[in-house]
């Protein structure tokens, strides 16, 4: 899975942050230019007070997308540059070239109108006034006489409208190719999503059932006195075994399913702290203590007091716990495993290394492959899932890092992962 499956914060409605963006540029460009076209145009001090009744729209129009009230924008915007886009086409006629700015307003309400009606209402009523616009123009006069400077603003009025369309197109370019990226990236969670819960689907089903129905087997026996003593001893210790193995598969059944869980819900997979890797390992020792009396296997802890690294402690602690229980469950009696770490610039490097069974090439290879997981049991005739080190593989790779696993058959096993440094 991933945390891609549910849209961050910021992805969620870009479709009307991308509308206030181009609403906020277009106001605040066109109420400047209305504010230096009124100064330049005062000799016509009808043009001028119609051009700073533009910018006070625009000014209006601003706040508006500051707010966010993105519907208010949606209304008052269109409207109230429609009037003013009649009343300047009637008072001053075509030379001032005012209702080139109607193909900005039909663009916007084919790319930002939130409804169907709402679109083709719109666009009709554009159609319609400039219809009425062109059809007045032939037969009156303007009301009002143009400012000196009327070619000037003509050149505007024609050119503002191309740069305004240029900027739109690239904006909604933009948010397309984002919205397609999205959609990929959420596709890509989905089948994680599906292939998540059908690898939990196989696991629930067989290595959580079959200890069940063998516990349940032992039950019926003892239940109904069939067993001799010699029998009920060696079938309590079966059964331990059966529970050892549920409680092992249901905990990193649990873990998983919670980082998975985490991962979708925050902006990280990790939540990282300052790690002492040496006090990790000694926790770790502490909680295999038993299982290491048994086989008298000794730990040796070689990693330096000193040696630190910022991660997520659960999920390396995790991590630790599988390799610290593989290493005691395919070792002999006897036998050392030995954790140490070597430090580079940019990452640490953690191992556990024991001197046990070691693996052959095609189980080495098969390891991590959900498809081929096979499980082998320990010296002590252990059982184990197979699931620990395809847990660990992934937490690692959470924190931008690697594990592998170096082994020869009959001679123990090295597990190693690495972490990059992080600030």
């Amino acid at each position: 899975m991933s945390n891609d499956y549910f849209l961050r914060k910021d992805e969620a409605g870009f479709a009307d942050n991308s509308f206030v963006k181009i609403m906020s540029t277009i106001s605040a460009a066109s109420g400047v230019l209305a504010l230096i076209s009124a100064f330049f145009g005062r000799d016509s001090v009808p043009y001028a007070i119609s051009l700073i009744a533009l910018a006070g729209i625009m000014t209006f129009s601003l706040v508006l997308c500051y707010f966010k009230a993105r519907n208010l924008v949606r209304y008052f915007l269109p409207i109230s540059t429609t009037i003013w886009i009649i009343y300047s086409c009637l008072a001053f006629g075509t030379n001032l070239g005012n209702q080139n700015y109607l193909i900005i307003a039909l663009i916007c309400l084919a790319i930002f109108g939130k409804s169907t009606r709402y679109k083709i209402i719109s666009m009709l009523i554009i159609l319609v006034v400039a219809g009425f616009i062109n059809l007045h123009q032939q037969f009156y006069l303007p009301y009002f006489p143009l400012p000196k400077a009327a070619p000037v603003f003509y050149l505007i009025n024609t050119v503002i409208p191309l740069i305004a369309i240029s900027f739109i197109y690239i904006v909604v370019f933009n948010n397309a190719k984002r919205s397609e990226k999205i959609i990929q990236d959420q596709k890509i969670a989905l089948e994680n999503s599906i292939m998540f819960k059908n690898r939990m689907l196989t696991v629930i089903g067989h290595d959580m059932r079959t200890p069940f129905v063998d516990a349940k087997g032992i039950l019926e026996l003892m239940a109904n006195n069939e067993l001799t003593e010699n029998e009920k001893k060696s079938l309590t210790a079966d059964l331990q075994k059966s529970v050892d193995l549920s409680l092992e598969t249901l905990d990193n059944i649990l873990a998983w399913a919670t980082q998975n869980y985490y991962a979708d819900n925050s902006e990280s997979k990790i939540k990282p702290e300052q790690i002492d890797l040496h006090q990790v390992v000694e926790k770790i020792k502490l909680f295999f203590n038993q299982a290491a009396l048994k086989k008298n296997i000794v730990f040796r802890n070689n990693i330096s007091p000193a040696t630190g690294i910022i991660a997520d402690l659960e999920q390396i602690s995790f991590v630790i716990r599988n390799l610290t229980a593989n290493a005691v469950k395919f070792s002999h009696s006897n036998q050392t495993i030995i954790f140490s770490a070597t430090e580079a610039e940019d990452k640490l490097t953690f191992l556990v290394r024991d001197e046990g069974v070691g693996m052959s090439d095609d189980a080495l290879r098969s390891l991590f492959d959900m498809n081929r997981r096979t499980t082998m049991r320990g010296t002590a005739n252990e059982k184990g899932s197979g699931l620990g080190l395809i847990f660990s593989k992934e937490l690692i790779t959470n924190h931008r890092g690697e594990l592998w696993i170096e082994s020869t058959l009959g001679k123990g096993t090295t597990v190693c992962f690495s972490l990059p440094k992080l600030n």
